[in-house]
C-alpha cells in the first residue's frame, strides 16, 4: 500500500517573478494572487510491480505519480527532474505517456528506482515540470516521495522443516535479489549470506549442496516479537573463484521484503562486491 497524500501545489515562476522567489530559502510560494494554488493534483508512492503472474513476486521498485490538470487551460511538455543523488537509489528515466494534459486530463508516469541497498530513511526529492498556457512560461513544482524507511525488528528463531517453508512463503511477499558474476568462490559467497542471515536470528528450514559444479540452496525462517513470519533463501552456483547468487527475501508487506534484503546486504562481508555485482 502507499501513501496516498493530495498535495496542494504551489507554483514558482522564476523569470516572472525573481523577487518573490528565493533559492537559498524555501522552494514554495505562494504564487501571484491570480494563480490557483490547487491546479494540479498530484497522488503518488511507491509500488512493487510483479515479475511474473503472481503478484506477490516482486522484484522491482516503481515511483509512480498521477497527476491532474485541475485548470482551464492545458499543461504541456511535462517532465520529471530529479535534484542530484540520492542515499538509498537511483531513479531511472521515467515512463511519461502523454506530455500535455488538456482541463480536466489525468495522467501516470511511473519512474524506475533501483535500490543501493543501503540503511536509514530518506525523501527523495524532484521536480514536476510543465508548460503552463495560461500565463506562457514553463513551471516547476519541487516535491518530495513519500519516506522510504529501512527498518527491520529484532529476529526470533523459528523451527520449520522443508514443507513448512513452502506453505509459508506461498503467503507472502518474495523479493528478489540476483547478481551476475561475483569473484568470490561459490561456498565462500554461500557461507557468507547463510551466516549472514543466522546472525540476524533465522533458523534453518532445508539445506542442500554439490560440491561437484557448486550448487547451495539454504532455506531460512524466523518472527519476530509480534508475531509476523520472515524467510530468505539462498542460492549460489559457481566454480572455481566464480559464483553467481540468487536470493530471495520474504514478508508480509513488499517492503518488508525489500528491507529484509537491505538488511542482510548491509553488513555481510564483502558488501561490496557482492552489492555491485546484483543485476
Amino acid at each position: 500500500m502507499g501513501l496516498r497524500i493530495f498535495d496542494r501545489l504551489f507554483r514558482r515562476r522564476e523569470e516572472q517573478y525573481d523577487d518573490r522567489y528565493d533559492r537559498r530559502e524555501d522552494q514554495y510560494y505562494e504564487g501571484p494572487p491570480e494563480v490557483e494554488n490547487d491546479s494540479m493534483l498530484v497522488d503518488h508512492h511507491f509500488i512493487y510491480p510483479p515479475e511474473d503472474d503472481y503478484d506477490k513476486h516482486v522484484g522491482s521498485m516503481v515511483y509512480q505519480i498521477e497527476l491532474e490538470n485541475n485548470t482551464e487551460y492545458p499543461m504541456g511538455n511535462i517532465r520529471v527532474e530529479f535534484n542530484g543523488r540520492y542515499k538509498l537509489g537511483r531513479f531511472g528515466e521515467p515512463d511519461i505517456r502523454t506530455k500535455l494534459l488538456d482541463p480536466g486530463d489525468k495522467t501516470v508516469i511511473r519512474i524506475p528506482f533501483a535500490p543501493l541497498y543501503q540503511g536509514g530513511s530518506e525523501e527523495l526529492e524532484f521536480e514536476i515540470v510543465f508548460f503552463d498556457f495560461r500565463y506562457k512560461v514553463e513551471e516547476s513544482i519541487l516535491m518530495k516521495t513519500e519516506p522510504l524507511k529501512v527498518v527491520v525488528p529484532r529476529f526470533q528463531k523459528l523451527e520449520m522443516d522443508e514443507d513448512g517453508f513452502r506453505f509459508l512463503t506461498a503467503d507472502l511477499y518474495r523479493w528478489v535479489v540476483e547478481s551476475d558474476v561475483i569473484k568470490i568462490t561459490p561456498q565462500d559467497l554461500f557461507n557468507l549470506l547463510s551466516r549472514r542471515f543466522e546472525k540476524m536470528g533465522f533458523s534453518t528450514s532445508n539445506e542442500m549442496e554439490n560440491p561437484s559444479l557448486y550448487r547451495g540452496i539454504r532455506q531460512m525462517v524466523a518472527t519476530d516479537p509480534k508475531g509476523r513470519k520472515w524467510a530468505a533463501q539462498v542460492q549460489v552456483i559457481g566454480q572455481g573463484k566464480e559464483s553467481r547468487c540468487l536470493m530471495y527475501t520474504f514478508g508480509e508487506r513488499p517492503l518488508s521484503a525489500y528491507n529484509l534484503a537491505v538488511k542482510a546486504l548491509l553488513k555481510v562481508d564483502s558488501r561490496e562486491e557482492i552489492v555491485n555485482a546484483i543485476k
